[in-house]
């Protein structure tokens, strides 16, 4: 019980490099849920199978740190948003890696591999003219994402979201790690564990 309660005091972010999971490794596998399973053998694409258990295995992971059975049921609020009994969080993946932040409140989170080739001038579609000022590709990803993990973290999603001023997203923690950009946005402010827990399956 109380490492349950140290986890849901705080955002506990957990990493993991996809680029050594094996998606036919049968250990693996039992070890995500049956649904996960069917996606990855729909998914037509060698990244996205990854990607699918990569994430199955990071939530079984928060699960189980956060004091919770690693079969716990995963429901859908109101707003088609993942959550377990007692817990919050969210998953995002992005080429080689697959990210899961857990919170005691809404959360959200992104991450965004920085490419140096990234178009511009998709910046006035995205943000607030307020916030166009200045900018470059670090600012545009860090921007991104933090747009993202608020569109996440409301229910609402990226577009519906677009033009939200920086200056109106509160309680969010960007950082820049090994390349990528991350984000985290949660409803009320909570301490944050930084950098990631890194993990290897």
């Amino acid at each position: 019980m109380l490492r349950m309660i140290y986890y849901l005091s705080m955002i506990t972010l957990y990493l993991t490099d996809i680029s050594y999971i094996d998606t036919d490794d049968k250990k693996l596998l039992n070890m995500i849920s049956a649904d996960r399973r069917e996606r990855i053998k729909k998914a037509v694409l060698p990244l996205k199978k990854k990607q699918l258990l990569g994430a199955g295995l990071l939530l079984r992971h928060a699960l189980i740190s956060s004091g919770l059975a690693p079969d716990t049921e995963i429901k859908r609020g109101n707003n088609g948003k993942p959550y377990a009994d007692g817990i919050n969080f969210s998953l995002s993946h992005s080429d080689k890696y697959v990210l899961i932040a857990v919170a005691g409140n809404e959360v959200g989170a992104d991450i965004e591999k920085i490419d140096e080739n990234q178009n511009l001038s998709v910046s006035e579609r995205l943000f607030d003219d307020r916030d166009l000022k200045d900018i470059d590709i670090h600012k545009f990803f860090s921007m991104f994402t933090r747009l993202e993990s608020y569109g996440k973290m409301t229910g609402m999603g990226l577009f519906p979201a677009a033009k939200t001023p920086m200056n109106k997203i509160k309680n969010v923690y960007t950082y820049e790690f090994s390349g990528y950009s991350i984000s985290v946005c949660t409803e009320k402010k909570e301490d944050i564990i930084y950098p990631p827990i890194l993990l290897k399956f």
